[in-house]
């Protein structure tokens, strides 16, 4: 016969959300985590490769813009990110299968080879598509992380 296994009572904690504690069951304060702000935007975000035609499938973040198949886009490099917009004068458009492929000028502007994986944003209220390569990516959550954890690896 074994013996009965004795139930674990957890303690019960009272939030205290101006001091960001809670009070436990022996009066001690606990630091609480703070949760991030709900988000105000609308940025969808997508996680993709550039194949070796330049080529970006980011379906979610075109659809989100309304660019149709044979949508006219210009592309710029703007502080090492890739800025795209719908524009009647631009030199590449939305494929027949909703892709967008990136010329080799500007990969070269921006370093990215084949292969590379890249995070592309679109704010649809903006109407614009970017792409962060890696460098952009590496600077961005230096500063970051900088900021928030005083400079301590992630």
């Amino acid at each position: 016969m074994t013996a009965p296994i004795t139930p674990l009572a957890l303690p019960t904690l009272t939030a205290d959300p101006a001091r960001r504690t809670a009070v436990g069951v022996r009066g001690r304060r606990l630091t609480m985590a703070r949760l991030p702000d709900r988000r105000a935007g609308s940025t969808i975000y997508d996680v993709t490769t550039v194949d070796q035609w330049g080529r970006l499938v980011a379906r979610a973040c075109v659809a989100a813009l309304s660019w149709e198949p044979g949508t006219r886009v210009a592309m710029r490099e703007v502080g090492g990110l890739v800025v795209i917009t719908a524009d009647e004068d631009g030199a590449s458009v939305v494929t027949r299968q909703g892709h967008l492929r990136l010329p080799l000028a500007v990969r070269r502007w921006c370093a990215l080879p084949a292969g590379m994986r890249v995070l592309v944003t679109a704010a649809p209220e903006a109407g614009r598509l970017v792409v962060h390569p890696a460098a952009a990516l590496d600077s961005m959550l230096t500063w970051l992380h900088d900021r928030v954890l005083g400079g301590e690896p992630a």
